[in-house]
Formats: C-alpha cells, structure tokens, sequence
C-alpha cells in the first residue's frame, strides 16, 4: 500500500504507472472526480498547473467524469410545460468534434438506443417496442426526445403513438451521454489506431460513468469499454522500448458490478487494479491517501450472496446458514478493502451485537446443531439491520427499500 499525502501526488504516481490501464475501485466521497481534473491539470497545464484552451490535437488527455455530464442541462420550458429540450454546451472540445466536425449522431443515436434494450432499425421486434428517439436540433446545440409506443385507441385496437418533447429518465440522460462519449473515444481510437492521429494525446480518465443505471446496461457498458480498451494499440514500455506507445486509461468507480466486469474483461491487457481509501484525521484535519494493488475480485461472489440473503429476508426465511453467508461476505469485503479483521468494517455501533452472534450462536459449522437457540425474530431484526448498513456504507448496487 501506497500513501499520498495529496491528490497531485497521487495524480503523478498514476501518470507514471507503465501499463495501459489503471482500474480503481473507490467509495463516493474519495475524491475520484477531484483527482481526474489533478491528473488533466498535470497533463494539460502550464508550468503552473493552469489549465490552456488547447485545440483538440494538443490535448494531452480527455476525460469523463461529473463536469462532462454538467456539459448538459435541460430547459423544462416552465412557462408552457411543453417544449422541453436538453442543451449541449458546445463549447466543450470533444462534442464540438464529435457532432460538428465528425457528424457522428447516428452513431449516438443507435447506441443510447441500443441501451435500452431497443432493437435496431429493420428488425420487424422494433414495431412492437418503447421507442425513445434523440432529435439533434439547432446545429447540435439542442436535442428533443420522443416517445413511442402503442396503445388501444377507440375501437380496441393496437396503434404507434407518438410523445414528443418529452424529459426522459436520469438512468437515460446518463445513457444518452456517455453514448456520446463512449461514440467520441470509438473514433479517437479508430483514428490514432489508423494514422496516428491524435499525436499529443497519451491518456483517457473515466470516473464513474454509471450512475442511476440498471444491473444490464451497466454489464454492457463495461463490456463495451473493455473492448474499446483492448483494441487501442498499446505498447508498453520495456527494456528495448524505452517509451510506451498508445493511450493509457485511468478509471475510477465506486460501483462493484463496474468494477468486478472491467476487472475481468481486462485481464491479461496489461491492466493495474487497485483500491483507493481516502483517510481524514479528524484531530489535525489532515488528508491522505491510500493506494493498494490488488489481484482480487471479490465482487462476483458478492453479488451472488447478496442476492440469496436478500431473497432470504424478502420471505422472512433467514436461517443459520445466512449468518455464516452474511460473515464470508465481511470477510472478503474487509479483505479486499486492506482491513486487518472483518470486524472493522461493521459499523461501530454494532460490532459488539454482531461479535456476540458470531461467536456465540451462528457462525461455527464445525458446532451441533442442538448447541445453538432457533432464530428468534430479534435475531432476525438484528440481521437486518446489520446486512441493510453494509449495503448502504459500501454503494452496492441493490435495492433494499423493503427493509426498513
């Protein structure tokens, strides 16, 4: 484990890292965002760390994190409550690019599409679907969506209708975005794998690209990054090449699901995985950071128990076995994380309800049966309520509003 005191410090160690892809797993509130723009500051500043109004082929590096999605803002038209439309601030080098210069919406539009689960066009499945539908207007300045689908219309039959101007959902606008960043970093790597376009540009940053997003769009979009990343040429450095070639990419998460695909999609692609904890002395109000590398992805077992737990307490059929699920979970999460035991990551105020259960009821197979009480209701109270903190402290992607 590495410690940095600052994140420009922490930003220099990831620019030095001499394979092609860092993958950091880190909770909300690390600094994830705040280290992207210390890595761009490093990379595209001045002597000074001052961020230049560079042309796209002098960039050194692009990025996507929470500043590329506030390159978006809607105008709900509160007047009329009609004539809704989302803006695009084009002032951003990389949608000017990608839709003035490169003309590249229909792209777009196929892939938000695709997202959502929508068949392509010609596929005769389409006719019977949702459709959501991007309208890029006023030279890429604007886009309008519209809706449509089918209805019973006054004779009791099937019709296609159409809403338009209509505000689509957070998880949508979040897909329709990154479809243009992920369409924008498709091209930047077709382009620099061709003809070495792009000369100045050496690294990628992504932070987080998956908010609001169900478990299947996210799967896909790891799916699609990994791809993207193994096909950009790369040539590492070694003891005949003394400087790498190709894109390096940075990519922050505090999503396991995220992480634990990118973790095994990248495998074998020269790809360095770590866990990021930020630390705040409370006293002294001093900050670090903890960087540690890890060959270890905890979190496809993870999701696994967490879904037999959570069936489990939906129909109130917890059992003994659950506890001992419920303590391999804190164990490989704890594992993972750098903790010495498993116990530090419960919350404080339960660790000694919990050591009381473990020890002395549930968690030992190797003990009878008849040397152990049934689970009484309190038992099950205390479960819950220990399993809904666990999920909650670290950002499972899993919805636990039936627990109360």
């Amino acid at each position: 484990m590495t410690e940095f005191e600052t994140l420009e410090s922490l930003a220099d160690n990831l620019i030095s890292k001499k394979s092609k892809s860092s993958l950091l797993y880190a909770f909300n509130g690390s600094g994830k965002t705040r280290l992207s723009m210390a890595v761009k500051e490093k990379l595209d500043g001045d002597e000074l760390g001052q961020l230049q109004n560079k042309g796209i082929d002098e960039k050194k590096i692009f990025y996507f994190n929470a500043f590329t999605e506030d390159l978006f803002s809607w105008d709900n038209d509160l007047q009329d409550d009609w004539d809704r439309k989302l803006n695009i601030n084009l002032d951003s080098t990389f949608l000017k690019y990608i839709l003035e210069d490169q003309g590249k919406e229909n792209e777009i539009i196929d892939l938000f599409q695709d997202y959502l689960g929508i068949f392509p066009e010609g596929n005769d499945l389409r006719s019977k679907q949702q459709i959501i539908s991007p309208n890029f207007q006023d030279n890429f300045r604007t886009v309008k969506f519209s809706k449509t689908y089918t209805a019973k219309n006054g004779n009791g039959e099937d019709e296609r209708i159409t809403e338009d101007n209509i505000k689509i959902s957070k998880g949508e606008e979040n897909s329709f975005i990154w479809s243009i960043f992920y369409t924008f970093l498709n091209e930047v790597i077709q382009s620099k794998n061709a003809q070495d376009s792009f000369p100045n540009l050496k690294y990628i940053f992504i932070d987080d690209p998956v908010s609001s997003l169900d478990d299947r769009k996210i799967i896909e979009m790891a799916v699609d990054l990994a791809s993207l990343i193994k096909e950009s040429k790369f040539e590492k450095t070694t003891e005949t090449v003394h400087e790498s070639s190709g894109l390096k990419f940075i990519i922050t998460t505090h999503h396991p699901l995220f992480f634990n695909v990118l973790f095994n999609e990248l495998k074998g692609d020269s790809c360095s995985r770590f866990v990021l904890e930020h630390k705040l002395d409370l006293t002294t109000g001093d900050e670090t950071y903890h960087l540690k590398e890890t060959s270890d992805s905890p979190f496809a077992y993870h999701l696994k128990v967490i879904d037999i737990i959570d069936e489990a307490i939906k129909v109130n059929q917890l059992e003994k076995y659950h506890y001992n699920l419920l303590r391999s979970l804190f164990e490989k999460t704890s594992t993972f994380l750098g903790y010495k035991s498993w116990e530090e990551i419960i919350p404080e105020s339960e660790r000694d309800k919990v050591h009381r259960r473990y020890l002395n009821l549930f968690s030992h197979d190797k003990q009878s049966v008849e040397e152990f009480p049934d689970i009484t209701e309190d038992d099950k109270e205390q479960f819950k309520v220990i399993y809904k903190k666990f999920i909650e402290k670290y950002y499972f992607n899993k919805d636990i509003s039936h627990l109360h």
